[in-house]
């Protein structure tokens, strides 16, 4: 401000930061392809410890007996930019997914008896004045990821065979009520670990219940095939909703893994 009280139009800046946060990542080790890439373990009573990478799955480690549920390791690493105690750091704190933060007073992350999983396990460091990583680190994990279907059974005479019916199929009321309100399915699931011995598939039309297991029980590779009987109420031109669950099926028991989805279809005149 000069003499006569004009303040200048420009004035001079300064910015800082006081304390900036810590930075965190998971330990890392070297692919099959040599390239350095967060890793995380994982053990189970049918293989010993095991080294996955990010992304990877763990297999489902289903054999003789059912499934094998695993235990997964993972390490933090973290350090702090303007350290003001003699390790930066005071603590860790991790969490599976969304949720509540759980604390560290080390840098291992044991999780616990996964059967069928799809993580995307977080990690934070704290520093020594109680600042947290504001960008947290990602560890995508996957444990027995669930089956899909494949809207293309194969081929027949150079033609593919399709799934039936497709989503928003259009499917003439008079070929139902030729076959007596019936509708003949067909679907297939592949399993994306490879894993796999068997699927079952089950159908509903309404509410909440699925035909049963049993009556469906399909090998991998094998399209499912079922008639069902639509409701009364659907034997008329309109817009409907098909329930499919596929479950997993290892030593002739269904696993907690499957896939839930709703096929629409339109019944035209």
């Amino acid at each position: 401000v000069d003499d006569a009280g004009f303040a200048g139009l420009d004035p001079a800046q300064r910015s800082f930061v006081w304390n900036r946060d810590p930075q965190t990542s998971f330990e890392t080790g070297i692919d099959s392809l040599g390239r350095e890439r967060p890793h995380f373990f994982a053990v189970s009573d049918a293989w010993p410890m095991r080294e996955f990478f990010a992304g990877d799955t763990v297999p489902f480690s289903g054999a003789q007996g059912g499934p094998r549920p695993v235990d997964i390791y993972a390490v933090i690493e973290g350090y702090d930019p303007d350290p003001v105690t003699e390790n930066g750091l005071s603590s860790f704190q991790y969490r599976p997914g969304e949720g509540v933060w759980r604390t560290l007073t080390d840098s291992l992350i044991v999780l616990e008896n996964y059967e069928t999983a799809n993580l995307f396990l977080q990690a934070r460091a704290t520093d020594g004045l109680g600042r947290r990583d504001g960008t947290p680190a990602i560890l995508p994990i996957y444990v027995n990821r669930s089956p899909q279907l494949v809207d293309t059974l194969g081929f027949e005479g150079g033609e593919p065979i399709l799934q039936f019916p497709m989503q928003d199929e259009e499917i003439r009321l008079d070929t139902i009520l030729d076959a007596d309100g019936e509708l003949d399915l067909r679907f297939m699931a592949v399993d994306p670990d490879s894993t796999t011995p068997g699927f079952g598939y089950q159908w509903r039309t309404t509410g909440f219940l699925y035909e049963p297991l049993s009556q469906i029980l399909r090998a991998v590779g094998d399209p499912a095939r079922y008639t069902i009987e639509l409701p009364e109420e659907w034997l008329a031109p309109g817009t409907y909703e098909l329930g499919v669950k596929i479950s997993e099926v290892v030593s002739g028991q269904e696993s907690q893994r499957f896939l839930e989805t709703t096929v629409r279809f339109h019944i035209v005149e």
